[in-house]
Formats: structure tokens, sequence, C-alpha cells
């Protein structure tokens, strides 16, 4: 049982970022709204969730399946949301999925996810088999 069927999901975590674009719309807007609005680690999107690369956190780089990393198949990137107060729920597909969140009210002017990309590759270091 699930509330989305795996086509739905399947499609809401495909790529919506245009071919060829590396995140630089997001760099600018970073720029320029960085001083009220951290959106420096939204560089890509599905269907209503934000896809997160693993370098976000500095974890495995797109560990894949084949080690047990996430990633999932054909490159499936974590999904889910980061809020601007250093909360996020992410899930990190692969052969052993995971659902990681935390909710936290950052508000002190750092890296408001510096706590959850910390959780994050302790999680993945724990998946990993890795102490």
């Amino acid at each position: 049982g699930g509330l989305l069927s795996a086509g739905l999901l399947r499609e809401a975590a495909r790529t919506r970022q245009a071919e060829g674009c590396e995140g630089s719309a997001s760099e600018d807007l970073h720029r320029e709204l960085g001083h009220v609005l951290n959106v420096a680690h939204f560089t890509d999107f599905g269907l209503g969730l934000q896809l997160v690369p693993p370098e976000a956190w500095g974890g495995a780089g797109g560990g894949g399946s084949e080690n047990g990393g996430p990633g999932g198949e054909a490159g499936q990137l974590p999904w889910g949301h980061l809020a601007q107060n250093g909360s996020g729920v992410l899930v990190l597909p692969g052969p052993r999925p995971m659902v990681v969140s935390l909710l936290v009210n950052m508000a002190d002017g750092q890296d408001a996810h510096h706590i959850f990309w910390s959780v994050l590759r302790a999680v993945e270091r724990h998946g990993l088999g890795r102490r």
C-alpha cells in the first residue's frame, strides 16, 4: 500500500531541469535573494518534489544501487522537501530505501541545513555498512 502509484511517483521524481542547464538560474537567484531566501540547494526539481543530489550533503555522489547507497535505479535522486528553517524530509531510494526526516528551527543566520546534512551523512554511512 501507498499513497501514490509507482507510475505517478516515477513521473513526480523525474527531473524538470531543462536539458543542458546545470542549475545556473538557481545560482543567479541565490545571489540576488540569498540575504532573504536560501535557495542554494534548489538546483533540480520534479513535479512538486525537490530532487537533492547526495553531493549537497557531502554524500557518496550518486551512491547508486550497486553499493547500496542513495541514488536508486537509473540514477534516481533522493527527493522530498527542504524547508528554509533547516528542516527536511528526504526519501533515499535504492535497494535499501530510507526516509529521513528532521524538524528544527535554525534561525541563527548560518547554513540552516548543516544539521540535516550531518544526519544524512550518518544515515548514508550506516546504509553502506560503514561506521
